[in-house]
């Protein structure tokens, strides 16, 4: 009997491109600041050609997004305007299939919450007799909790950092949950982290936020010869959905050495 072989996944290209077109389109809305969503409906149709090449998001994808967002303002109250910039209204379409829109705007607003340069854990805040009440009850809503986090190896140990980080994922995971009931979507929790929302990271921040590869990863915690795996990924994702890259290279910066000079033969 013939051995069976494992199966092999088939790669789609036109479907691989499709998903990482929408996804940038979403992530680059959310990244763009409230300055481009303002110059964007200040103008009408024809200008939408213009704004994505001035704010660098130069791709097919987003002009037909941001022309959907453009008419769609145009019914829009003062009041739902000012959502549409503050990006807490979102405008569905098949460029932009965004599957949760109010939890991206919950995710926005709970990274600009100030973090806690104290560095606590839920240990240090809250008595041991409470705190099994206190995770079940309020952890969802401790601003604490919920903003980014940093280490500092110089003020905590990396148990006491790692303690944190899962109180935050957990918080965080919570409120995911709480955000889902209340819209009435299915949220799946990731296994692992796909390469995607990371390549699509980084393109943003070198597109939008005019990071060099070296500087991200860097900012990454990686390797500085990991330049030119960020580079690479940089490259490959912005040909694949077609976006035109801003004219610094996303490469090494250079060193500041002078070139040298030949010696002249006598």
């Amino acid at each position: 009997m013939a051995k069976a072989r494992s199966a092999v996944p088939i790669r789609h290209p036109k479907r691989d491109a499709a998903t990482a077109t929408a996804r940038f389109v979403i992530a680059a809305m959310y990244a763009l600041p409230d300055q481009a969503i303002r110059d964007l409906l200040a103008g009408d149709l024809g200008d939408v050609g213009k704004w994505v090449a001035r704010w660098r998001v130069d791709l097919p994808a987003m002009q037909q997004y941001a022309g959907e967002i453009v008419a769609f303002a145009g019914k829009c109250s003062q009041a739902e305007r000012e959502e549409l910039i503050h990006r807490s209204l979102w405008v569905t379409s098949s460029v932009a299939p965004s599957p949760a829109p109010a939890w991206l705007g919950d995710l926005r607003e709970l990274d600009a919450l100030t973090p806690d340069h104290l560095r606590q854990s839920l240990e240090d805040r809250v008595d041991e007799s409470y705190r099994a009440t206190y995770l079940q009850e309020q952890l969802a809503d401790d601003p604490i909790v919920l903003a980014r986090i940093s280490a500092d190896p110089l003020a905590e140990s990396q148990e006491h950092f790692l303690c944190r980080a899962a109180e935050h994922y957990e918080a965080r995971r919570q409120r995911l949950e709480h955000c889902a009931h209340r819209e009435g979507f299915s949220a799946a929790l990731q296994a692992s982290t796909p390469a995607l929302p990371r390549h699509i990271d980084w393109l943003i921040r070198f597109q939008l936020r005019g990071e060099s590869a070296a500087e991200i990863a860097k900012a990454d915690g990686r390797h500085s010869d990991s330049y030119g795996t960020v580079t690479k990924s940089i490259l490959r994702l912005a040909h694949l959905i077609g976006l035109r890259l801003r004219p610094s290279r996303p490469g090494r910066p250079r060193t500041g050495r002078a070139p040298r000079r030949r010696a002249n033969k006598k």
